[in-house]
């Protein structure tokens, strides 16, 4: 059977249970249940379960293989560190409100101007408009704004949605396989 719809079962059969130990293939693994518990995994003791079972091979998807959640050992920790700033508890705290007055200001609009410094910039809501943006327009849509200085932190900038132009155009060829609407109505129904 399929691995995501097995990890599926054992979640909603395990309810009550703070962690379940379970087997994938034919190593032992910690599902953990418990928001208590994942907090204190995800944040205190990260360092000590960073590295994941999943393994991909970089001759056939170099930028996948990049993703932070996929790395291993030194390198993972490297790439934590340069990571990490960006997602400090004081910038979480500062920007958490601002997302919360956006949303809630434009409750019942398909999409909403805005400027984003002196850009003008659309927020689009409607999940229909996000579907044709990202599925059937998102080559009218891949240079955004954003733009970090590759010195300063290397990995961010190898982001795809950091991306532009051709760079942008061969990165999403790469990692678009990996969310296909098979495997994503697999995952669906786990998150």
């Amino acid at each position: 059977k399929a691995v995501f719809p097995m990890i599926q079962r054992v979640y909603h059969n395990t309810k009550g249970h703070a962690a379940v130990g379970l087997y994938m293939f034919r190593k032992p693994a910690l599902l953990v249940r418990d928001l208590d518990l994942v907090k204190e995994v995800l944040i205190r003791e990260f360092s000590s379960f960073h590295d994941n079972p999943f393994q991909l091979d970089e001759n056939l998807n170099t930028y996948l293989c990049k993703n932070l959640f996929l790395q291993r050992g030194q390198s993972w920790k490297t790439h934590r560190q340069q990571v990490s700033p960006a997602f400090s508890l004081s910038k979480m705290k500062a920007v958490f409100p601002m997302i919360q007055r956006v949303y809630h200001n434009t409750k019942g609009h398909a999409a909403v101007g805005l400027y984003m410094f002196r850009k003008p910039a659309l927020l689009v809501r409607d999940l229909d408009l996000v579907k044709e943006v990202l599925i059937r327009e998102f080559s009218s849509f891949h240079d955004n704004p954003f733009q970090l200085d590759e010195n300063l932190n290397t990995y961010l900038c190898k982001n795809l949605f950091l991306q532009r132009g051709q760079s942008w155009k061969t990165h999403r060829q790469q990692v678009s396989p990996a969310f296909s609407l098979s495997k994503m109505k697999a995952v669906f129904p786990m998150i």
